[in-house]
């Protein structure tokens, strides 16, 4: 739930703690300020607190947010990956998804199902409308369901 947001955003993803994946920092913020940003988001099924582990390969202490799945239900893996991808083209004003790599744009797209998530990022930034693409997204895949029931074999 943290890769695509990670990978290319340069948020930090618990790696190398005992947290992996699990707990995110963003060295262009601290962990309060992340902290208000993300609770505010209401992400469905997610909660996120304040947490302290140790990095075995910088030997240092790494605070972050420790992610809670606290409603399985209502959660939606990839949502937090489109927010954190969000953040940070409002804290790089480079935008860090216009210069990815063929590799890492190809990986990216087959990782969200279409380009149309990357087209977004890359052209709106910190501006896109992180719900109202997850909608369309829910919608086209709710789509893509009731079409296929057709060849399901059970």
């Amino acid at each position: 739930m943290t890769g695509l947001g990670c990978q290319i955003g340069g948020f930090l993803h618990g790696y190398a703690t005992q947290y992996p994946f699990r707990l995110i920092s963003h060295p262009k913020k601290d962990i309060k300020s992340l902290e208000k940003i993300l609770k505010a988001k209401n992400i469905p099924g997610l909660a996120f607190h304040r947490k302290s582990s140790f990095n075995t390969i910088t030997q240092k202490k790494h605070e972050g947010l420790y992610i809670t799945i606290t409603d399985y239900n209502a959660w939606r893996p990839t949502e937090l990956s489109f927010h954190l991808m969000q953040l940070a083209c409002l804290w790089d004003p480079q935008n860090p998804f216009l210069h990815a790599e063929n590799l890492k744009q190809t990986l990216f797209n087959k990782h969200v199902g279409s380009d149309a998530w990357y087209k977004a990022i890359t052209e709106s930034g910190g501006r896109v409308d992180v719900t109202a693409f997850i909608a369309q997204w829910q919608h086209d895949a709710k789509n893509f369901q009731n079409w296929s029931k057709q060849y399901w074999l059970y």
